[in-house]
């Protein structure tokens, strides 16, 4: 679609560089929607997963009863209440664009091969190629990031024995003073 508006407008067809336009601002809006769609989707999966296995956790814990003690650390339990539930959530995440990846590539090896063969080996050979390349650098990078996520994320927390009213917010919390949003 883009290259045909740029056709056109190499051509000087005016109205066609303008109904190619509206149809890439209708598309951009198609996908926008499918975007939101998924997104909506996936959370819904998502916590559902998460949901359900901490309800079977739940409900296999009241049938043991008593016994639970005996059988498995009070840790454990809650590992999987907390931890595991959102791992096996995420994974369920990561399966349908997984699967949605794959099919793409398939379809689009196709088009690629109705178009021209040494595109299509440069482009689906490229790809891998490329995520081999990638891969390690977003390794690196995601190691790196860890530890600043992990300060943010502690950031909020009271300091052992720094408690002072004054830096209370709306709940009731310990927070910073300056830097926070909606917290001036």
């Amino acid at each position: 679609m883009l290259s045909r508006a740029v056709d056109s407008l190499a051509d000087g067809d005016r109205d066609t560089v303008l109904c190619w336009t509206a149809v890439l601002v209708v598309v951009g809006g198609v996908l926008a929607g499918l975007s939101i769609s998924r997104h909506r989707t996936m959370t819904r999966v998502r916590m559902d997963a998460a949901f359900r296995t901490v309800s079977v956790v739940n409900a296999h814990a009241v049938r043991l009863g008593a016994t639970l003690e005996r059988r498995a650390r009070t840790g454990e339990v809650v590992a999987i209440g907390g931890g595991d539930a959102w791992t096996i959530g995420r994974s369920l995440t990561a399966t349908g664009p997984g699967v949605g990846v794959v099919l793409a590539y398939i379809v689009i090896a196709a088009l690629l091969l109705r178009i021209s063969v040494p595109l299509a080996v440069v482009v689906l050979a490229g790809v891998p190629v490329l995520a081999l390349i990638v891969g390690p650098a977003t390794r690196r990078l995601r190691k790196v990031g860890t530890p600043y996520g992990t300060v943010q994320i502690t950031a909020d927390r009271p300091i052992k024995g720094e408690t002072p009213d004054d830096d209370r917010d709306h709940r009731g919390t310990v927070g910073r003073r300056a830097g926070r949003c909606g917290h001036g």
